[in-house]
């Protein structure tokens, strides 16, 4: 996975993590599928010279 300096990655994972669990629900179906998934984007801080 890359990402371009102006890409949202919080966005990304969010997509990633549901498209990876619409697939596994399909792939279990007619089973139910729950899942518990949590995503941590820590925040980037720049330090400037002043």
């Amino acid at each position: 996975l890359l990402l371009t300096p102006d890409a949202e990655p919080a966005a990304v994972l969010r997509r990633v993590a549901t498209d990876t669990l619409a697939q596994a629900r399909t792939s279990a179906a007619p089973r139910s599928v729950a899942a518990d998934v949590r995503l941590g984007i820590p925040a980037h801080r720049t330090r400037r010279a002043t």
